[in-house]
């Protein structure tokens, strides 16, 4: 099959650009035909008209996942058919990614193909969780009440990724803020000063030199300032996502006393939502354990996840080998202890998770309480350094002229 760039209409009036796997350019027209696309043209891709811009996919978010679920759930309890739901979730959805890869498992299931295969060939466009459920109710007959479960699980992690941004956030404005603040008064204020310092003829003081040589460089070699500031980020951004980078930072964010409590909250909360979530759908828990581990966020407790269920493997229970990695709260493995005691692990799991979400908020906000006074403490040094920069040669020029 070959790849063809083409040009449509949509059913809304809006004009589409994409690509699309066909054996002909005749079989392409055709197929955007049943996607209810009215083709303006219709190109073979070659090297010399490949778009770049085709390869930028707009991201699905967990929210986009957890309406997608939640519209699912409501059709299949309605009594509509699978194939069904999944064409009318294609072209209502507003992701244009999600919704053409809609399209595709809506073209792989009119060939035959379970709708969990159809979304595992999708290159990874959906969480392994969901394929791992859809694929469990297949095989149990409750397609609707996975989707419903689904549908509640990333709804909870949606509203936990969003509550970790908005504490992120505040602490990024004060960082900004600050290194704008601080370069002003070094490229524009500290000047004017020091030339009304120096027509006097008084000695600048060391700092004072300092601060102003360094905004001299600011000035006249900003373009190397910022190529240097980027090639940083950049060099930063490509450690961090390497192996041993990721390993360090992950291990920081266990350790640094001010995000410890908060990380480790939300990666219990994390757990236990997940492994409730998988085991309630008849999901063998080493298969859970496996999805769990993937979805922690942190490599350093993904590593304990494999010792934990090569445990399992040997017939140890959860909470012992889960004690062992050392960062799971306690309150957590006597859930889990007290859940395996009665047949009751996930119940148990879901009420932790309930609880550590809770506790999340209350992290979150007691970290932010922290950070605020830190920041200004901070900013105020920074600014305090600048201001003295500028007081001192006063002095030094009121004693020069009394002399």
């Amino acid at each position: 099959m070959e790849s063809y760039i083409y040009e449509a209409l949509g059913t809304n009036g809006k004009k589409l650009r994409g690509v699309i796997e066909s054996n002909s350019e005749f079989e392409a027209v055709r197929k955007l035909q049943e996607k209810e696309l009215y083709p303006i043209s219709v190109k073979l891709q070659t090297m010399a008209n490949k778009d770049i811009r085709l390869k930028i996919r707009k991201k699905i978010k967990i929210k986009d996942i957890a309406v997608m679920c939640r519209q699912f759930h409501a059709m299949l309890d309605s009594g509509i058919s699978i194939l069904e739901c999944v064409d009318v979730l294609r072209k209502q959805t507003e992701n244009k990614t999600l919704a053409q890869s809609l399209g595709n498992v809506y073209q792989k299931l009119q060939k035959g193909q379970t709708l969990s295969i159809a979304m595992k060939l999708e290159k990874s466009t959906y969480p392994e969780i969901l394929i791992n459920m859809i694929e469990a109710g297949e095989t149990s007959g409750q397609m609707d009440i996975v989707m419903q479960r689904m549908a509640f699980h990333f709804e909870k992690e949606n509203a936990l990724t969003r509550k970790i941004k908005t504490a992120m956030t505040y602490p990024a404005i004060i960082v900004a803020v600050s290194f704008m603040v601080v370069c002003f008064l070094m490229v524009f204020v500290l000047p004017t000063f020091v030339d009304m310092f120096e027509g006097s003829g008084a000695q600048l003081p060391l700092l004072t030199r300092m601060l102003l040589k360094s905004g001299d460089i600011m000035s006249s070699y900003w373009y190397i300032v910022f190529a240097s500031l980027m090639l940083a980020m950049l060099g930063a951004g490509k450690y961090i996502t390497s192996l041993k980078g990721r390993y360090r930072l992950d291990m920081l964010k266990i350790a640094v006393p001010i995000v410890r409590e908060m990380n480790i909250k939300i990666m219990a909360s994390r757990f236990s939502r997940t492994l409730s979530t998988l085991l309630a759908s008849g999901i063998p828990i080493i298969q859970a354990m496996g999805i769990v581990k993937k979805i922690m966020g942190n490599s350093v407790v993904s590593k304990g996840m494999d010792a934990v269920m090569n445990d399992i493997k040997r017939g140890e229970g959860l909470s012992r080998p889960l004690s062992e990695v050392k960062i799971f709260p306690p309150m957590l493995i006597s859930m889990v202890r007290v859940g395996e005691e009665s047949g009751t692990l996930s119940e148990m799991l879901s009420k932790s998770a309930d609880y550590y979400d809770m506790e999340v908020e209350d992290s979150i906000a007691r970290m932010t309480a922290l950070l605020e006074p830190m920041l200004i403490v901070v900013m105020a040094v920074i600014i305090g350094t600048i201001v003295m920069a500028i007081v001192m040669p006063m002095f030094d020029m009121y004693q020069y002229l009394g002399s």
